[in-house]
């Protein structure tokens, strides 16, 4: 993931700057709004990845308490046959 130091900044500086849009930025240079768009993505990405990645670890857990489950269940159904 991002350092927490780089999206401090990106979202004090950068983000609370009301010309730090790709269509202003693109006046000035393509690459530049480019760079923009990436920034402002990368911010997003690394908000949702911190919402995504509990939900992530809860359904690893989930899954093998199902296989474990799962596997009990199957010796409870050939101890019936």
């Amino acid at each position: 993931n991002i350092n927490p130091k780089i999206i401090n900044k990106i979202r004090t500086e950068f983000q609370t700057d009301p010309s730090f849009t790709p269509a202003k930025i693109a006046k000035a240079s393509s690459a530049a709004e480019g760079l923009c768009k990436w920034v402002i993505a990368m911010e997003q990405y690394d908000r949702v990845a911190k919402i995504v990645a509990p939900k992530k670890a809860a359904l690893a857990v989930a899954e093998e308490e199902l296989t474990a489950a799962n596997k009990v269940l199957q010796g409870l159904r050939d101890a019936l046959k």
